[in-house]
């Protein structure tokens, strides 16, 4: 019997450890420029990289991810806001938001190419932000899966200006990249990303109801 209950007890540990896994797999957290601080708990950039490790800051154990940024310029730190914010559930600190990163010779239509490689597949929130409180042109910038010739032909994000745009449940399979191109209007630029994998309908329901089940078990 208690060799029974050990099992049971070992069998829900395992069982809380993999499906809290799950649900927390994928959260990333890019900060762009440093010119007002950096912030804690994100990964900062400040200049052009290639194939850089990037952290997943869920603690779901994603840590085989990597960013590439192509066509940064310049930093700037006009019109900073001085507050944090709310982007897709994430607290976004000032440190991230006061500061921002453009491209080219800050003339259009210059683009900078943000690259991220080895996402585990699954569905992603894609997040983008300009803290810039007075940035008149407005900020847009294109979200896409795959391939670098896979761009879509218009921006997608609207107008982020001063606030955030976030493209919802992007499905990324084995071997795809997810790119982020900033249009370069020649005022204001992109503050940071957010990209947060999204736990699948029938890994929550395993969590709400199987979880309490084995415990309830484990404790006859």
């Amino acid at each position: 019997m208690k060799t029974r209950k050990l099992l049971t007890v070992v069998f829900a540990a395992g069982m809380i450890l993999a499906l809290t896994g799950a649900a927390q797999a994928g959260m990333f957290k890019i900060d762009l420029s440093d010119d007002l601080g950096s912030a804690t708990n994100w990964d900062v950039f400040t200049a052009d990289v290639t194939d850089t490790g990037i952290t997943d800051w869920s603690g779901g154990g994603d840590n085989d991810v990597t960013l590439s940024i192509t066509g940064m310029f310049g930093e700037s730190v006009t019109g900073a806001p001085g507050t944090s914010a709310t982007v897709d559930g994430v607290t976004v600190p000032k440190e991230a938001r006061d500061d921002y990163v453009w491209g080219g010779t800050n003339n259009p239509p210059n683009y900078i190419v943000f690259e991220f490689k080895n996402l585990d597949p699954g569905p992603y929130n894609v997040s983008v932000f300009e803290g810039r409180t007075d940035d008149g042109n407005g900020q847009f910038g294109t979200i896409w899966v795959g391939e670098f010739g896979d761009k879509p032909g218009a921006t997608n994000t609207g107008n982020f200006a001063g606030s955030s745009a976030t493209i919802t449940d992007l499905t990324i399979s084995t071997g795809d990249s997810l790119y982020y191109s900033h249009y370069e209007d020649g005022t204001g630029g992109t503050s940071g990303l957010i990209v947060r994998e999204v736990p699948e309908p029938a890994t929550l329901m395993l969590i709400a109801v199987g979880v309490p089940f084995v415990l309830k078990r484990s404790r006859r």
